[in-house]
């Protein structure tokens, strides 16, 4: 960014830093101007400007990564080489203070460490949780449903506990509570777009014509989905829902 904008960031950062009255102690690194801020909490911040480069971190340990991040930028004229897989990494200790995350955690979790890498052109996360007493030593098995998902896939979803999370898009959408606490979710590669979810109930024939009625008002006149083109039709026989009359896609709803 330009040095105006680099100027009004530090600027900011300031402000925020004496606002809770604590006041910045500058600091300098390969002839870059720093500043670190302790605060009462023990939260820590540095953050900086260096020819085009903003240089922000939260936590202690990330002071040694700025230092060397300000070195590199004063040797190369980057914080890193261009072109080159970053990783990012977060960790998070005080998760008594982020009760949204505290909440999709089981047991009494204290810290969480997630990473990012992106490799070529595939981008991948992963998530590691610390407890602190020890876990069940054993867990419930997997129950796949290998009739129902065949190949070949182009992609392949299974969570349960804490992985629920991302399913909760689409169960909440169609009001799915899975008797298992599992989830699957597929893509065929035959076919583009063609992408199925499964999930463990108790009585399926129930379930689909409870989301029967449910899109059945939704789509009443003065409905919210009045306007929705295509047409909802329900066999109670199969059992099975599904929405037709819908360019390029055809979501349905039955019985595995």
């Amino acid at each position: 960014m330009s040095k105006t904008r680099g100027g009004e960031w530090v600027k900011r950062l300031k402000q925020l830093s004496t606002r809770d009255g604590i006041e910045p102690e500058e600091k300098t690194q390969a002839g870059y101007a720093g500043w670190r801020v302790e605060y009462k909490n023990g939260r820590s911040v540095g953050f900086g400007y260096a020819d085009g480069w903003l240089l922000l971190g939260i936590g202690k340990s990330t002071f040694e990564t700025l230092k060397q991040a300000a070195q590199r930028i004063s040797d190369t004229g980057r914080p890193a080489p261009a072109n080159a897989e970053q990783d990012l990494t977060l960790e998070l200790t005080l998760l008594s203070q982020l009760p949204a995350l505290q909440n999709l955690l089981s047991g009494k979790a204290n810290a969480v460490r997630l990473t990012s890498r992106l490799r070529k052109d595939n981008f991948f996360t992963k998530a590691v949780v610390t407890y602190d007493e020890a876990l069940p030593a054993s867990t419930a098995k997997w129950e796949i449903p290998t009739r129902t998902i065949t190949e070949p896939l182009a992609s392949f979803t299974a969570a349960r506990g804490v992985g629920m999370a991302t399913a909760g898009s689409v169960l909440g959408r169609v009001q799915l509570k899975p008797a298992n606490d599992q989830f699957f979710a597929w893509s065929q590669a035959r076919t583009k777009f063609q992408s199925f979810f499964a999930v463990k109930v108790g009585d399926p024939a129930a379930e689909i014509a409870g989301l029967a009625k449910r899109i059945d008002t939704f789509k009443k006149p003065g409905g919210a989905g009045e306007n929705y083109i295509g047409k909802v039709v329900h066999d109670p026989k199969k059992p099975v829902v599904t929405w037709g009359n819908v360019p390029l896609f055809a979501p349905y709803l039955t019985k595995a």
